[in-house]
C-alpha cells in the first residue's frame, strides 16, 4: 500500500495568517496553487483556499457601483473594432458589471479595499485535516471524501511535513494503479 511520503508536495507553499487578502489571491495566481497551509510564526493555524476567497469575496460589501445603460446606442458605439472586442455598446452597458478576478486583485479603487482591509486569518479554516506520514493514500482519499476536502496536510506532531491533494491521489492513482 502507498504511503502518503511517496505522493506528497515536501516543499509547500505557505501562507501567514497576517497577510491581506490581495496578498492572498496574489499569492494564489503566482504560485498556481488554489490553497495552502496558514501559519502564525512557525505554527500551522489552519488552511486556506480559493473557495474561502471568493465567498469572502461573494459576501462582501465592496462591488463596483452600476452606472447603468448608454443612453442609446449610436454609430459609433455599434461599430466593430479592430481588436474583435464586443461592440463598445456592449462594453459601456456591462462593463461596470464584475471584472475579472486578475483586473480585481490589480485594481487600486477603494471600491477593492477590502481585499485590503481584511487578512488570511479572518478567512482561513481553523479545524486542521492532517495524516502522518506513513498513513496510507486510500486513508487520505477516504478522509477527502468525508469532509469534502481537496487537501490534507501531511503532519508529525506540530511540524508540517507535506501536503497531499486530490491531484495528488488522482496521479497516483492513475501512475501507479493503485485504484486497485
Amino acid at each position: 500500500m502507498a504511503r502518503l511520503t511517496e505522493i506528497m508536495t515536501a516543499d509547500v507553499k505557505c501562507v501567514s495568517a497576517d497577510s491581506t487578502l490581495r496578498e492572498l489571491a496574489e499569492f494564489f495566481v503566482e504560485e498556481d496553487v488554489s490553497g495552502a497551509p496558514v501559519l502564525s510564526g512557525r505554527k500551522v493555524v489552519g488552511v486556506v483556499s480559493a473557495t474561502d476567497l471568493v465567498e469572502f469575496d461573494a459576501e462582501s460589501r465592496a462591488m463596483p457601483a452600476y452606472h447603468g445603460m448608454p443612453e442609446s446606442p449610436t454609430e459609433e458605439t455599434w461599430a466593430p473594432n479592430e481588436a474583435d472586442e464586443p461592440p463598445r455598446f456592449f462594453a459601456e452597458a456591462w462593463g461596470s458589471g464584475a471584472p475579472s478576478v486578475r483586473t480585481r486583485i490589480e485594481a487600486e479603487g477603494p471600491e477593492w479595499n477590502d481585499l485590503e482591509e481584511h487578512t488570511v486569518r479572518e478567512v482561513a479554516t481553523r479545524q486542521i485535516l492532517s495524516l502522518p506520514p506513513d498513513a496510507g493514500v486510500a486513508e487520505a482519499a477516504k478522509l477527502m471524501t468525508e469532509t469534502s476536502v481537496h487537501r490534507v496536510l501531511v503532519m508529525e506532531g506540530d511540524a508540517l511535513r507535506g501536503l497531499v491533494t486530490t491531484s495528488d491521489i488522482v496521479r497516483a492513482v492513475a501512475d501507479r494503479g493503485l485504484g486497485g
